[in-house]
């Protein structure tokens, strides 16, 4: 029997891939264990030990993606903005970004919740008091061709872009993070808790399913070349 060059060639290189995609697979599944772990010890912390200032917040950068804290000032609603679609337990709606001014003079993108597709602003709760908030400050997410691009000029946000957004509502000093707000759903409009960050991980099912194919693949290969010649 003639050897099988291109069917052996073409194998051994989908096996390599297969197997370079699951051994990623097991790099991001240790980077996001690690990033929950982070999360959870974060949320252990009292949000009230620690003040969200421009100063306190310039640390955040790839190695420290988040951190929890409070920060003191006003909403600015005449800026808010709907940021969506965005569902909450199959519901689909909108989160709300509403801009807050710190005692420092700098602004701080605060998403609020999430409320239904139909509500109105007159039907969600708008302090106009100086107030205390605590939350998670983080980057946003970055872009990505999912994700339709924003249209200020329609009032459509898709994605968070503080830069874009204060050039669009002509704010200044508006700081390059999102203070994700603390909150328990009590009835009441935005709902808080639909903003957790809560990321999955399904690395080890997608890793897994990579390896299987590979063998597949071999097994395969086996039965058509290796013992069917023998």
């Amino acid at each position: 029997m003639k050897f099988p060059f291109w069917a052996t060639t073409l194998t051994f290189f989908s096996v390599v891939i297969l197997i370079g995609l699951g051994s990623w697979q097991l790099y991001r599944l240790a980077w996001k264990t690690e990033l929950l772990a982070q999360i959870e010890v974060e949320h252990s912390k009292s949000p009230m030990d620690f003040e969200l200032t421009y100063e306190n917040l310039s640390f955040l950068n790839k190695d420290q993606l988040f951190v929890r804290g409070f920060v003191e000032g006003v909403y600015l609603h005449k800026h808010e903005l709907a940021l969506g679609p965005r569902t909450y337990k199959g519901a689909p709606g909108y989160h709300i970004i509403t801009p807050f001014e710190t005692l420092d003079s700098h602004i701080v993108l605060v998403n609020r919740g999430w409320v239904p597709l139909d509500m109105t602003e007159a039907d969600f709760l708008r302090p106009e008091e100086p107030l205390i908030i605590t939350g998670t400050a983080r980057k946003p997410e970055r872009a990505n061709s999912f994700v339709p691009k924003n249209s200020p000029a329609q009032g459509a946000w898709y994605r968070l872009d503080p830069e874009e957004i204060a050039q669009a509502k002509s704010l200044q000093a508006v700081l390059p993070y999102v203070l994700y707000v603390d909150g328990e759903s009590k009835g009441e409009y935005p709902v808080a808790t639909a903003t957790k960050w809560q990321p999955h991980n399904k690395h080890l099912g997608y890793a897994l399913f990579w390896f299987t194919m590979a063998g597949v693949l071999l097994v395969i290969y086996y039965f058509r070349f290796i013992r069917k010649k023998s």
